[in-house]
């Protein structure tokens, strides 16, 4: 399958162009990361006119303007090269097509980033370390989620990745600690009648479709989930 490659800008909250990119993935994510980016610190240029939106409640927006065939580093440098000799105050540290879109990197590579980003935060902090998301923070992810699906290769990727785990004793009766008596997320709460009702009913649904059974020397209450 052909590789293609989004060549996207960033604007600000008049709608000027004031950075040029490119990414093989959706450019809601790439949004994501330029925001996770300059809320962590980071010094580039654009970093540093993002979160001077953010402080007065703004965010950029960012828009597609060309799908290419391949990585697109051509693409991108001639858009960044029209901004800037039409006048436009661009937040791109290069002229652009630097890096390769998909590329993998290798085990050590992977190493050294790890490292770096570990003792990076031995000194910093994010952006939101100690503070949990509000309600309405919440509702929005869970809205956001609503409906999406796993695809059965990413089960299968998890799955393979889960494979082989051994918790030691330690770890499992710390496991166990944080979810006994009043550690528990439901201690002291009792379940309504509409989520009974909804327990009930997937219950139902997964001894129909052969999901669950009860195990040979399996007492009244213990339920199996099979494969």
């Amino acid at each position: 399958m052909n590789q293609t490659t989004t060549i996207y800008v960033l604007k600000d909250a008049r709608g000027g162009v004031r950075y040029v990119g490119k990414s093989s993935h959706s450019v809601t994510k790439r949004l994501s990361r330029h925001m996770a980016d300059a809320r962590d610190g980071y010094k580039t240029h654009k970093a540093t006119w993002i979160r001077s939106m953010l402080r007065i409640g703004k965010i950029p927006s960012i828009e597609t303007i060309e799908i290419v065939d391949g990585n697109g580093c051509n693409a991108e440098r001639k858009w960044i090269a029209f901004f800037k000799n039409n006048g436009v105050d661009l937040t791109n540290a290069t002229e652009g097509g630097e890096g390769i879109v998909g590329y993998k990197q290798s085990a050590e590579t992977k190493r050294k980033h790890s490292e770096g980003i570990k003792k990076f935060y031995q000194t910093h902090r994010r952006y939101n370390y100690g503070k949990p998301p509000s309600l309405e923070t919440r509702a929005k992810i869970g809205l956001a989620h609503k409906g999406t699906r796993r695809s059965e290769e990413s089960k299968k990727r998890m799955s393979e990745a889960r494979k082989g785990i051994v918790f030691s004793a330690e770890h499992l009766k710390n496991l166990s600690e944080s979810h006994s008596g009043s550690k528990h997320q439901n201690y002291g709460k009792r379940l309504t009648d509409e989520l009974k009702k909804k327990i009930s009913e997937s219950i139902k649904i997964a001894w129909t479709e052969g999901r669950l059974h009860i195990p040979a020397r399996a007492t009244t209450g213990q339920w199996q989930k099979t494969a």
